[in-house]
């Protein structure tokens, strides 16, 4: 019996120890473009969590792509401006993720998109933190060159 009141006690400890400390919509307002991570931090006063999201860019083709535990996770444009009759990364990989049961149901891993593209893609030189709200809503910061470059809650 003492040996599970130990574990049970030791148990909850650590999850309480583990869980994730919230940041408040107001700090999120505070955080300004071309601030430091580490004022950002002391905005937040919570380290944020590096985001390990497997992330690569074809600029020439408006493409980037994110891949969470090998499966794509998101994919967008950074230009909807396409001539007549031209078909851009996106497109094609809309189309390529397309499966029987509707779009992103077709699962292509970093090789099958560096081929449909034809060429390899490249890591971004920035980096994105994320910090939580509450357990649905996120806040996600992007730094390049250790300044504030963009600022999303989602």
């Amino acid at each position: 019996m003492k040996l599970l009141l130990i574990l049970i006690l030791t148990i909850s400890t650590v999850i309480s120890i583990a869980q994730t400390k919230f940041v408040s919509e107001e700090d999120y307002r505070k955080v300004e473009l071309g601030l430091t991570f580490e004022e950002a931090e002391k905005i937040f006063g919570v380290d944020g969590t590096l985001d390990t999201t497997l992330i690569y860019v074809w600029p020439e083709n408006n493409l980037q792509v994110e891949w969470v535990k090998g499966k794509i996770n998101s994919y967008s444009t950074t230009s909807a401006m396409l001539k007549e009759g031209e078909i851009n990364g996106y497109e094609k990989l809309k189309e390529a993720c397309a499966g029987a049961d509707g779009p992103m149901t077709h699962n292509q891993t970093y090789e099958d998109v560096a081929k449909l593209i034809g060429k390899e893609g490249q890591k971004p030189d920035w980096e994105r933190y994320l910090w939580w709200v509450n357990k649905y809503k996120k806040i996600k910061i992007v730094f390049q060159h250790g300044k504030v470059k963009s600022k999303e809650m989602f």
